[in-house]
């Protein structure tokens, strides 16, 4: 081979290189990590077998504010019980029952290992 053509050939690698470079580090940032899961409303107050939607948003570590689609789930250590305290379905919209009461931290929205809690306040009618 020619010098001229190793030169050449090397030259073009280098281009194509330094291109696929550019466009990786372009598109393939990572996304940072959840960081926090927040329950809104939280509190959140409402009578006795009457239903209200709870919404969750997420930050990442970086302090942005991302969309996110948890797991909802009723917590026993609230103090709430599916007879007592309320349900929650998988879009967060939360039940109450027929038992008034505060129950901190019972509604919980999990993603992965993050999660976020919210206080219940059911009022008589």
């Amino acid at each position: 081979m020619s010098k001229l053509f190793k030169q050449t050939k090397w030259a073009g690698f280098a281009g194509i290189a330094a291109s696929l470079f550019l466009i990786l580090a372009a598109c393939g940032q990572a996304t940072p990590p959840l960081a926090t899961i927040t329950i809104l409303p939280n509190p959140s107050f409402l009578a006795v077998n009457t239903s209200q939607q709870l919404t969750a948003t997420g930050t990442d570590t970086s302090g942005n504010t991302v969309a996110v689609s948890p797991m909802w789930s009723v917590e026993a250590g609230g103090g709430i019980t599916e007879a007592g305290g309320g349900t929650i379905d998988s879009t967060g919209l939360f039940t109450a029952g027929p038992v008034a009461g505060t129950f901190p931290n019972a509604v919980r929205a999990t993603i992965g290992t993050v999660s976020g809690y919210a206080t219940i306040v059911v009022i008589a009618a």
